[in-house]
């Protein structure tokens, strides 16, 4: 029992276990006690002659509930904080028991550890806060000293550890200077925590009513005020690849020879809009044999390293190399800094102060093997003694770096990785900087201008320690003014203009920081969310493109109430949940705006309740129409296109290959008698069942609609071998 622990205490709060864990080993000598199957670290005699008893958190605690528990009641304003296990288990919200794997045994856990946190409070003299120093940290020790520790005397005056490493320097110095703790960054946080959940909770229950109301089966559809915005760049992105319409463009480029040496160079003007133009300058140019320079710039730049990471910068980074999803670097990030091996990842900086020590890490990173390569290139004297600073700062946490401590082993591949990243990219910041030469030459081939450019690598500098940037070179022979080279040939080539390149992870979550929508904790896990609900398919190489149920969601939602998915909405939201940790404005005159802005944007969709949930089901028809058949999936009336023109008795299905993701027509007879009647599919757009056969054919007509936006749908026979492809009859209705 926690009576056990002789000898006044101060109870410290860690996080997660293995923060406990290390914390207690910086301390001094700890003994592992297990007080109701918990572990709890007993520090007898600390570095400064204290007695700590350090036990863990395991992430949040405790979550805002809804006092109803009724899952169809909406508007919701009362909630309350409860303890996670009380919320799954009486809670009839299926998606918030379905977050919690392992339930029984998790929930029992999570049940024992705040009794043990409780019993070591009752015994404590002080407690100490040292979950980590940030708002979702502040938020998790202040609920269980409010609520678990709230009744002890010890809970009367906290302190508060703050550190961004878990090293042993850096946690010894935290423990020596403990202060008080900062009471508004909790409540901006707890504030934070109700707004999203009344966003969220009312939001969803609405649509999923709307939805119900029309359709013949309940989905329970979901939404919130920063997965609004999310959704709906992805899917603006998408009408406006799928509307793009591609304008030609000409252009021109030579072939050139001097001493045996080829280069290219294309005409001044990378796009001629009229082909008539282009053809008449090809003309003329086509046969000519020689080519003179009329001009040759030379320029020496000087590139500079990239900034540190911030954790946007580095899940960007992680996807452009590793195709690492934005929520998988941050989980490997947060167990490489529980390893004590990198620092605090949850940061926005872009700065790194000295008091982290520049020199000792530099050098305990050149004493691994992986970077002891460069130790010439970063020895004292060369290297620079201030790293590359970039613009942004947190006022909790430095740019991410690496502590220097060398890593075990044991790291998974992936954790190799993005260590390797981290230590990299630190050590580029005091690498001399890189050089080229770019070389610009202005050719005339009878009197019309081309351009040839080279580029050549003078000195790679911290490329060689960060190689993860193209530093292809382009040569050009030596040019002089006034000479004549060789015309091999020239090449006219007929282009088009393309549509904006489709969101990956990476990009996704440069829009969503761009524009101010969620945090650097919650823009990974939101973009997740959407993935694992079905309203952003993810492809191979990681393109994000909205799936049908997204795409009619936001399309009903914009014209309705298009406050739920308005960038602004989130953002001067957060800057009123900003003015709580600077004292300017109080949680409850914020809570005030979120229960006035919900009740409008809940009276515009019920307005608009029967047409919003129309369009929803389409789109989730649609959706489901596409995922292709199983060994027991019995056709239904909604799922099939019509009767198969081949074989007679099966029927037309949109189907899905496993292999290749792609949709196509395909018969239900193939598996049980090898109809082979298959027909190739757009593979965006809301598929539905046409009235008509093709009068050609006889193959029933599809109607495919990318967007409740535009005017009707694109209806279309699927057969390609209908004479209608030859004779161009298919129908824009």
């Amino acid at each position: 029992m926690a009576s056990e622990i002789k000898g006044n205490f101060k109870l410290v709060i860690a996080e997660k276990p293995d923060a406990a864990r290390r914390i207690a080993a910086s301390l001094g000598q700890s003994f592992v006690r297990a007080i109701r199957g918990i572990e709890v670290f007993d520090v007898p005699l600390a570095f400064d002659q204290t007695h700590y008893v350090i036990c863990a958190a395991a992430g949040h605690l405790y979550g805002v509930a809804d006092t109803t528990r009724i899952r169809r009641v909406y508007p919701i304003f009362d909630t309350e904080w409860l303890p996670y296990d009380r919320i799954s288990s009486t809670s009839r919200r299926s998606d918030q028991r379905n977050q919690l794997k392992n339930y029984s045994g998790f929930a029992n856990q999570m049940s024992r550890r705040l009794i043990v946190i409780s019993q070591l409070a009752n015994h404590a003299e002080q407690i100490v806060q040292a979950c980590d120093y940030d708002i979702e940290g502040e938020t998790i020790g202040y609920n269980i000293i409010r609520y678990a520790c709230g009744n002890s005397n010890a809970a009367k005056h906290i302190l508060r550890a703050k550190f961004s490493t878990l090293t042993e320097d850096e946690l010894r110095t935290s423990f020596s200077q403990l202060a008080d703790m900062d009471l508004s960054r909790a409540e901006a946080g707890r504030a934070r925590h109700i707004v999203d959940f009344l966003w969220g909770i009312n939001l969803s229950r609405a649509i999923s009513e709307a939805n119900r109301r029309v359709g013949k089966k309940f989905r329970n559809l979901t939404i919130g005020r920063v997965q609004g915005p999310t959704l709906a760049f992805v899917v603006d992105r998408e009408i406006d690849v799928k509307t793009h319409v591609p304008l030609p463009f000409w252009s021109l480029e030579s072939t050139l020879q001097k001493d045996g040496s080829e280069f290219k160079a294309h005409y001044e003007r990378e796009k001629i809009e009229a082909k008539k133009e282009a053809n008449e300058i090809y003309v003329q140019v086509s046969n000519v044999k020689v080519a003179k320079v009329s001009s040759v710039k030379e320029n020496t730049l000087s590139q500079r390293s990239p900034y540190p990471f911030s954790l946007g910068d580095l899940e960007r980074e992680s996807f452009r190399l590793f195709k690492f999803s934005p929520s998988t670097t941050l989980s490997i990030s947060e167990k490489l800094y529980l390893r004590a091996l990198i620092s605090y990842p949850r940061t926005n900086s872009q700065k790194l102060p000295p008091s982290i020590g520049y020199s000792r890490i530099i050098e305990q990173l050149l004493q691994q093997n992986e970077f002891g390569g460069y130790r010439l290139q970063l020895q004292e004297g060369k290297r620079r003694s201030f790293p590359i600073q970039g613009s942004k700062e947190d006022p909790a946490h430095p740019a991410i770096y690496p502590t220097g401590f060398k890593p075990p082993i044991n790291l998974s591949p992936g954790e190799k990785k993005i260590y390797d990243l981290i230590a990299r990219r630190f050590l580029a910041l005091f690498a001399e900087n890189a050089v080229s030469k770019e070389v610009n030459v202005k050719l005339s081939i009878k009197n019309f201008a081309f351009i040839a450019n080279g580029h050549e690598l003078l000195e790679t500098g911290w490329r060689t320690i960060y190689p993860f940037y193209s530093s292809s070179e382009s040569l050009l022979p030596t040019l002089f003014e006034g000479e004549e080279v060789q015309v091999i040939k020239v090449e006219l080539e007929s282009k088009f203009t393309p549509a904006l390149p489709t969101y990956t992870p990476g990009s996704l979550l440069a829009k969503m920081e761009s524009e101010n929508v969620g945090t650097k904790a919650t823009r990974a896990e939101t973009i997740s969310t959407l993935i694992d609900r079905d309203y952003i398919l993810q492809g191979k190489a990681g393109t994000l493109t909205a799936a049908e149920i997204g795409l009619a969601l936001v399309d009903s939602l914009k014209r309705d109430c298009p406050q739920i998915i308005s960038k602004e909405l989130c953002r001067i939201t957060d800057e009123h949940l900003e003015k709580i940790v600077d004292r300017k404005e109080s949680s409850e005159s914020v809570l005030g705006k979120t229960f006035h802005d919900i009740l409008v944007v809940l009276e515009q969709i019920h307005r608009s309740e029967e047409k919003i949930g129309s369009e929803l089901q389409i789109g989730i028809e649609s959706y489901h129409s596409t995922l292709g058949p199983t060994s027991k999936e019995i056709p239904t009336k909604e799922t099939l296109i019509g009767k198969c023109p081949i074989c007679k008795t099966g029927y037309l299905k949109v189907i899905r290959s496993q292999r290749t993701h792609k949709r196509f027509l395909g018969c239900t007879n193939y598996s049980s008698s090898g109809c082979r009647a298959s027909s190739p599919l757009p593979q965006r757009g809301m598929i539905r069942k046409f009235s008509s056969k093709c009068g050609l054919c006889g193959w029933p007509m599809i109607s495919i609609r990318f967007s409740f936006r535009g005017k009707g749908a694109w209806n279309f026979c699927p057969n390609i071998s209908c004479p209608s492809k030859n004779k161009k009859e298919e129908i824009r209705a």
